[in-house]
């Protein structure tokens, strides 16, 4: 019997056989597995409090400075390699002050190319005519230095619509890297690599993070302090989700009594951390905790439609029609809201209304990753009678195009509309949060 606290159980569907996804090649792995002893992590938990203070009091001093340009070497070291989330309001309040100097001209193309990233990254409303002086009407670049294009090459890609000049600078850029890169030194062609493959601005925090470390270990103008927080605070870390992994793998295997045999762990496994999301949530008195459970269940209903279409076999007419459906499924609202909750009382509910509606950054976002995955998944799996991924039907609206350009760019302008939004909903959002603008 349901309860008003609980979510009601799953009906028995004869219908829908379980399909042959393949098991986690990690298996029970995570159970075991410590990557160090409780006593270690302890250890390492008191150096890092200390070495983390020692870098506050690095950002402090930095500051109070009047070079522009160590200011955007720390932040950006500090963001590659992985420790910024510990110094918020520090790195906040020197990009303000940076912003609101009335921004020096930087002398450089690597200087202008780092402070555009650092402050449009963080929601700056910076103007892109800074390049116009690098950058002729041909779209040639007055530099050869290959630390200053890469640099420049990385803030392309927070481009908006409409700056032709960025345009320019990606592709010049990307086809002057690709020229150089075998004659570079190892260490500067390696980044240069790595970045032609994957822009900064789209990569994975954690993984960056891993890498940057041993880059930045090898660089001779290193702050040692840094590098050894880096460390302590990657392998901290790195042992909660270790701890993460192993609660997720010892999910209850007892039966749900109305559940599908092959569901039954998911099920059981997904009530009991909702529960236990909620009852922590209102433990610390948040006063969204309630909202936890409507998330879910919303996020439920995503999927059903999904499933409601495909029973009904139903074949969308373009791909407008099926992202209407398909981009919800991605459950990026859901996540950015649960994300807003879990911050407590500084979260609004006009926040969370606002994140509900799915405004423009959140529905890009959804349209990006529906279509990233169905890229990824496309070629190896199209079992009979599962629901179209989205990529089918946007292949039957690209007819005489070819498919993975089209795609690129659905992508493109995804990513594109999310940069643009952040000028504008972002700081809205941030507005409702109540952080400083």
């Amino acid at each position: 019997m349901a309860t008003n606290n609980s979510i009601p159980p799953l009906v028995q569907d004869n219908v829908h056989k379980p399909r042959p996804y393949p098991a986690s090649q990690w298996g029970d792995f995570f159970l075991n597995y410590k990557p160090c002893t409780p006593q270690q992590y302890r250890s390492m938990e008191g150096t890092a409090e200390a070495k983390k203070e020692e870098v506050r009091q690095i950002i402090i001093d930095t500051a109070k400075c009047s070079d522009l340009t160590q200011k955007l070497e720390l932040v950006y070291t500090l963001q590659r390699i992985g420790v910024d989330y510990h110094y918020g309001n520090e790195i906040d309040e020197l990009l303000c002050d940076i912003y609101d100097g009335h921004i020096i001209e930087p002398l450089d193309l690597r200087t202008a190319s780092l402070q555009f990233y650092l402050l449009r990254k963080h929601g700056y409303c910076v103007s892109s005519d800074v390049f116009s002086k690098f950058i002729d009407k041909n779209g040639n670049i007055g530099s050869t230095d290959a630390t200053s294009l890469l640099g420049l090459y990385n803030a392309a890609y927070l481009r908006t619509h409409g700056e032709k000049i960025l345009d320019i600078a990606m592709s010049s850029t990307k086809k002057i890297l690709k020229s150089i890169v075998n004659h570079l030194d190892p260490t500067i062609a390696d980044e240069i690599r790595h970045h032609l493959e994957t822009p900064l601005f789209r990569g994975t925090n954690r993984v960056e993070t891993k890498r940057y470390i041993s880059t930045y270990e090898k660089n001779s103008t290193r702050n040692e302090t840094i590098l050894e927080f880096a460390k302590l605070d990657y392998n901290l870390v790195q042992g909660l989700y270790c701890d993460e992994l192993k609660d997720l793998t010892m999910w209850d295997e007892h039966a749900v009594e109305h559940a599908p045999a092959y569901m039954r762990p998911f099920y059981k496994g997904t009530v009991a951390s909702i529960n236990q999301i909620e009852e922590d949530l209102k433990l610390q008195k948040n006063k969204h905790a309630e909202l936890v459970k409507k998330l879910f269940i919303d996020a439920a209903n995503c999927y059903h439609a999904e499933v409601k279409w495909r029973d009904q076999k139903y074949v969308p007419a373009n791909l407008e029609e099926h992202l209407k459906i398909s981009a919800p499924s991605t459950i990026c609202m859901q996540i950015s809201n649960i994300a807003f909750l879990l911050m407590g009382d500084i979260t609004s509910s006009e926040t969370i209304q606002w994140a509900w509606a799915y405004p423009t950054i959140i529905r890009a976002v959804c349209i990006i990753a529906r279509v990233m995955n169905d890229i990824v998944s496309h070629e190896g799996w199209s079992p009979i009678g599962t629901w179209k991924r989205g990529i089918v039907w946007h292949q039957y609206d690209t007819a005489g195009q070819d498919l993975v350009t089209a795609v690129a760019v659905l992508i493109r302008e995804g990513k594109v509309e999310v940069k643009s939004s952040r000028g504008r909903e972002w700081r809205v959002g941030e507005h409702r949060l109540g952080r400083r603008q």
